[in-house]
This record gives structure tokens, sequence and C-alpha cells, in this order.
């Protein structure tokens, strides 16, 4: 998987500005062997993560972090979810000369979603049935994420997807300038065919969040709505 980086200064051969449509193009990853770093098309650093990598980091939180070690992924998740977004958000003005929040909602989440299989998270999709209703809902299958904690959980611990909840939520509110949250109601460690996820203001997130833990499914949650 790719994942963003520390900001510094790319490789004196790297390409000129691209459309934003190829960003999640690998053959536009560029790399310097003597540094050992790489480069996205937006000139943006990455790392190379393994998910056997990222399993031995989420072991380490929840060793340091105990019964906090979800909270604990879920911040690393928001840090990276606004890298991210500010990421986008430079490539947007070099490429469209405009802000990423010029753009429409539909627009960023294809993005997002290309983001998210570019950087082999998963497969995520987007759903805007009820965006008029201030909620957005998104599934993700083969979350890599997921699979980096799920030997961590238990049946106490709720879901493993934490990471995702943190990046979504982040992403959203860097894109909307609203203070957005986001809470998961399903779980492939709990026998669901993929995580899904609720983003929304965060009153109503915390909301949602006691109805997951009171045992509700994501489709009834959405049909007390």
């Amino acid at each position: 998987m790719t994942t963003p980086a520390a900001a510094s200064t790319p490789p004196a051969a790297a390409p000129p500005p691209v459309l934003f449509a190829e960003l999640f193009d690998d053959s536009r990853v560029v790399h310097d062997l003597r540094d050992g770093a790489l480069w996205d098309a937006a000139h943006t650093r990455l790392c190379l993560a393994p998910a056997d990598m990222l399993a031995g980091i989420a072991h380490g939180v929840r060793e340091r972090a105990g019964e906090k070690w979800r909270p604990a992924l879920r911040q690393c998740g928001a840090a990276w979810g606004r890298r991210v977004a500010e990421g986008l958000d430079r490539a947007c003005q070099d490429t469209l000369k405009k802000r990423l929040g010029a753009i429409s909602m539909d627009a960023f989440l294809r993005y997002i979603v290309r983001y998210y299989s570019f950087g082999g998270w998963g497969l995520l999709e987007m759903d805007l049935s009820l965006a008029r209703r201030g909620i957005v809902q998104a599934s993700l299958r083969d979350s890599l994420f997921a699979f980096a904690t799920a030997s961590e959980v238990h049946e106490a611990d709720g879901m493993a997807d934490p990471m995702t909840e943190g990046l979504l939520a982040a992403m959203l509110s860097y894109l909307s300038g609203h203070d957005l949250d986001c809470v998961q109601t399903a779980c492939t460690t709990r026998g669901a065919e993929a995580s899904r996820f609720i983003i929304s203001a965060r009153p109503r997130v915390a909301m949602f969040a006691e109805r997951v833990q009171a045992g509700m499914s994501h489709e009834e949650i959405i049909a007390m709505l």
C-alpha cells in the first residue's frame, strides 16, 4: 500500500504537473533508489507499507494504549485524512487552478474512491442518496485496515476499522468546511460482507454510535431517519 509521508523536496527529474485524473496512475509514480523515496504524480512523497507491517503497528498500539487502541488509531486516521485532503487540494490548485472545495461533492468522492484503490486500502463505495439530509454512507470491501486490526478485535472492542472512520471524517470535513464525524456500522469481523460507515454532523454521529453500541444494524439505523 502507499501512504503519504512527510513533505520534502521531490527529485529534480520529477514530472511536470498532470491532469487531476492522472494522480492515481501507477505509471506516474517515480522513485529515487539512492534516497529510497517514492513520489506520486502530484510530487507527494509516498512510503510503501506491507499489510503485515500495519498489523504489527496495530498490535503495538493495542499493547501501549490498551482499551483506548481504537480511539488512538482513529486519531491516526484523522491526521492521515487531513494530509490526504491537503495534498489533493494542492494538486487541484496545480492542475485545475481551483481549490478542492470548488469541485462538486460527487467529484470529490470519486477521487476518494480512486485514492483508496490506488493506495491498496480496499474497494470503497460512496452513497450520496441521503446527502440532502446531511448523511453520506460508505462501504469498504477488502479493507486493508480491518485486516491489520482483525487479530486485535474482541467482542467488546467493537468494529475493526477505526482508521477509516478517522480518514473519512477528516477528508469530508476538509472539503465541506464543517465538523463532520464518521461511525462504522458494520464490519467483516462480525460477518458482514463489507465495512460500512455513516458520515454526518458530529452530534448526529454520536447518536448513531450509541445505536451501534446497542446492537442496531446499519439498515436499522438508516430506517430510523
